[in-house]
């Protein structure tokens, strides 16, 4: 199991070889799980998520990650099944996506 918690904005530029260097590392049947703050494709939610990178955002490092791009990389990567959900946890609505190799 490879787990993941908000880590991946720092590889969001090349989220697939990561996706895929990830797979490769994984036996077969090993699960990948990566727990992130994805903002919607508008990127206006979550609301906190969305003001609290805005200050980064506007010196021009994008630490955002949409809904469904790592969930869309793990495909891409390979993986057998992808599940994802969206769970809202004290702080803030975190996505949840959970690939397993075949």
């Amino acid at each position: 199991m490879i787990w993941a918690r908000s880590t991946l904005y720092f590889a969001k530029d090349d989220i697939d070889a990561l996706t895929k260097r990830i797979y490769d590392a994984l036996n077969p049947g090993g699960i990948f799980i990566s727990f992130q703050n994805g903002l919607t494709h508008e990127r206006t939610k979550p609301d906190i998520m969305a003001l609290s990178w805005m200050p980064m955002a506007l010196m021009g490092q994008d630490m955002g990650i949409d809904q469904g791009i790592i969930a869309d990389a793990m495909l891409r990567a390979g993986f057998k099944s992808v599940r994802s959900r969206t769970i809202d946890t004290p702080m803030v609505l975190m996505d949840l996506d959970i690939g397993r190799k075949g």
